[in-house]
């Protein structure tokens, strides 16, 4: 009776498993077919990515006095963090945002097989990414001839790891997306506790196969609390999707919290995408990321110290470069990914704004001022902690700060102008960009900044003075080019088909 209870159950799962599945394959399928050189062109940065990425680990093996030292416990409990949070956000969008579930929790479908079927969906993702990874870091060794600085044994955990990482992050998106503060505490102060034990049974003074024990028994434990937590996944599924669902015109403030200089429509759009945006906690999560840019910085720079040996006579382009570094991936957290989605993720509703007496060119204007009026501070949270830490010159932080907003200026005008002329309206993602999409948008970004930032930074290598009013020559360009991709834009959108 067991038996034939646990084969009925599983078949449930693994049905609703394989029609993702099978459903996932063919729209990417159907979307890469689309991009065939592109396609290609990812494969080949990839294979190029890891390659680089060995290399450069065998390069500080060699090292007498290596810059970076990481035990084996800092690069497997980092892998896990990575995979994690990975399946969170994975967990986040495809099943607790997901508005196109309603027709599975209306079947006569069991909430513990549904939830299952998600879970070894992400599982199953995550496995195969590694699978690749790791497949490709096989081929490159071996027609290499590298000797890469891991044993045997580290491979084991390293798997083990792997599995145990997609099974906690489900279960951590699960429990994020509660309804209520008090429910959520709830879930996740005894259930976070099994991050610190994993740290715990990393210790190098534990052997193989005490390690792999207890990271099964974890992730056992991990798999009970998936089953136990079936009705709680529709409740936080229930709570995400009704909070998201609102209308864009559902701020009724008696006072507007923006500047009275800005346009009545751009001033209301703006408004209503802030509340959203900050209701299903993006905005929250974003200043949380720059800030921990900006404290990842600082902790490099009391790492390393003021003048790190990275070779070539290239030390005094380390921390400038790497500053340059997080004001771009600051841009595009804040910005460029959210811009794709500014008018796809409404769908249906696009209507609302179509028939409304406000100009196209008012609309794009105001949804792409919801991004940029984060632009001042979230600039200084990168370019003023760092620049205070390695005792930089006032020049160099006006000039990086006039630099970050140049990135603003033009990254946001590329990435509002892509959402209009290629959005999704697929209900089951949000409206999230395909990856082809977004990763050409990320490129035109890295050519288009360097090609507007380029010229500043070489004549601020001869004087600072002029390279400063360079760069704000660049960023009046910049805010020019905005400006016409705007107006370009909202020529775009008020021809816009909605094809749901």
């Amino acid at each position: 009776m067991c038996s034939w209870r646990w084969s009925t159950t599983s078949g449930h799962v693994i049905d609703l498993f394989s029609t993702e599945v099978i459903k996932s394959f063919r729209v990417g399928r159907k979307k890469l077919g689309g991009h065939p050189l592109m396609t290609f062109w990812f494969l080949i940065l990839l294979i190029a990515g890891i390659g680089m990425s060995l290399h450069v680990i065998v390069l500080i093996a060699a090292m007498e006095e290596p810059i970076i030292n990481p035990t084996e416990r800092d690069i497997l409990f980092s892998i896990f963090f990575i995979l994690m949070a990975k399946a969170s956000a994975e967990t986040s969008e495809d099943t607790m945002r997901n508005s196109s579930l309603k027709h599975y929790f209306a079947s006569p479908v069991k909430n513990c097989h549904l939830v299952f079927s998600r879970l070894l969906k992400v599982f199953w993702y995550n496995l195969a990414l590694v699978a690749v990874v790791m497949g490709l870091v096989g081929l490159i060794v071996r027609f290499q001839g590298m000797e890469l600085p891991a044993g045997g044994d580290f491979y084991v955990r390293l798997y083990g790891v792997v599995i145990l990482a997609p099974l906690v992050g489900f279960n951590v998106a699960v429990f994020t997306h509660q309804d209520g503060m008090k429910r959520k505490l709830m879930f996740l102060l005894p259930y976070g506790q099994i991050i610190g034990l994993l740290w715990l049974s990393l210790h190098p003074s534990l052997g193989t196969s005490t390690r792999l024990l207890y990271i099964a028994a974890m992730a056992l434990y991990s798999v009970s609390v998936t089953y136990l937590i079936s009705d709680a996944v529709k409740e936080g599924w229930a709570a995400s999707v009704k909070s998201r669902d609102g209308s864009i015109f559902s701020f009724h403030s008696r006072r507007d919290f923006l500047p009275k200089a800005l346009p009545a429509p751009v001033r209301k759009i703006a408004q209503g995408e802030i509340l959203r945006r900050w209701r299903n906690r993006q905005i929250p999560a974003t200043l949380g990321v720059t800030v921990l840019l900006a404290a990842g910085l600082v902790f490099i720079y009391r790492q390393l110290g003021p003048n790190p040996d990275i070779g070539l006579d290239l030390g005094k382009y380390f921390y400038p470069a790497l500053i340059g570094i997080a004001i771009y991936t600051t841009v595009v957290v804040h910005s460029v990914i959210p811009s794709l989605t500014l008018f796809s993720r409404d769908g249906s509703r696009l209507w609302s704004l179509r028939t409304a007496p406000v100009e196209p060119y008012w609309v794009v204007t105001g949804k792409a001022c919801s991004t940029l009026l984060f632009a001042p501070i979230t600039s200084a949270l990168v370019v003023i902690p760092a620049s205070l830490a390695l005792r930089y010159p006032i020049s160099f932080v006006l000039f990086a700060y006039v630099a970050s907003m140049t990135m603003y200026f033009l990254f946001t005008g590329m990435g509002v102008l892509m959402g209009i002329l290629f959005p999704n309206f697929d209900e089951s993602n949000r409206g999230a960009p395909d990856v082809m999409t977004m990763y050409i948008g990320l490129m035109m970004c890295l050519f288009a900044g360097a090609f507007f930032l380029g010229p500043p930074t070489a004549i601020l290598e001869r004087d600072r003075f002029l390279g400063i009013m360079a760069c704000i020559l660049s960023a009046d360009l910049a805010a020019l080019a905005m400006v016409i991709m705007f107006r370009y834009g909202g020529k775009r959108y008020g021809e816009m088909e909605i094809n749901m």
